[in-house]
């Protein structure tokens, strides 16, 4: 190879015992597309920013409903849940905040599939979502006693 001869770049041509000349041009050319590619990312933002709709048009405002989250004192003692009715509407978010005061017991809703160990003369907290309508029966999950067949409750859930 002549020293003065150019590749399509216009660097030298590679000299004996370096790399040919076509392993150059295919790492350069690799280098070229992989800026290009690069650079549509960087443009891609800003061609997606830009909106079809005409100037006259009034922007369109998404409405999204409000989730509440319904928090409830919970207690649970040798035999009763106070209060045994919990009432809520689809889609709020529900916080049972659960003490126990005596005894052993578990939180069961089956409809729900909640099932949680209470904390002995502890507060549990168990959340979810009320995404289904209707009278939901709970219980206490664990033969607590002599009582333990009337510890139930119920969740209600009502349509918005």
């Amino acid at each position: 190879m002549v020293e003065n001869e150019r590749d399509l770049d216009g660097e030298p041509a590679s000299r004996l015992g370096e790399e040919s000349s076509g392993q150059n041009l295919g790492r350069r050319a690799f280098a070229r597309q992989l800026a290009m590619c690069l650079g549509l990312f960087a443009v891609a933002p800003l061609v997606s920013s830009c909106s079809s709709s005409s100037p006259d048009e009034e922007p369109v405002e998404e409405v999204v409903p409000e989730v509440m989250t319904k928090k409830f004192k919970v207690t649970v003692s040798n035999w009763k849940f106070e209060p045994a009715n919990i009432h809520v509407n689809k889609g709020d978010m529900v916080e049972l905040h659960i003490t126990n005061t005596e005894g052993v017991h578990i939180f069961y809703l089956p409809d729900y599939d909640i099932r949680v160990d209470l904390a002995s003369k502890g507060r549990t907290v168990v959340k979810f979502e009320a995404d289904k309508i209707g009278t939901f029966a709970f219980n206490c999950d664990f033969i607590c006693g002599p009582g333990h067949n009337a510890m139930k409750g119920t969740l209600v859930v009502s349509e918005v």
